[in-house]
């Protein structure tokens, strides 16, 4: 039994779609007609772990998405060793 429910019966039929015609199962906001332009995650992992070469190579075959995730990786290894450099002089070493 369904709380709230003026029916008792366990094997009523459900409700009735809404009233406004929209079926709440179908209604999505997926578009299948558009070719998805690359991962944005994966261009930033080869940049980042795999450097030069990876930048290049995502930069020559990848999609819009997959370069700008690669330009970002890359870039983001680039400050991540310069401020290593930079405290590992700061520290003496």
């Amino acid at each position: 039994m369904q709380p709230n429910s003026g029916d008792p019966n366990p094997y009523a039929s459900p409700a009735p779609p809404p009233s406004n015609g929209s079926d709440p199962w179908t209604d999505t906001q997926i578009n299948f007609d558009e070719e998805p332009q690359g991962t944005y995650w994966g261009g930033a992992a080869v940049g980042f772990f795999f450097g030069l070469i990876g930048w290049a190579i995502v930069l020559a075959v990848g999609k819009a998405d997959t370069k700008q995730g690669a330009n970002h990786g890359f870039l983001s290894a680039i400050v991540l060793r310069v401020l290593m450099y930079i405290f590992i002089a700061l520290a003496g070493g």
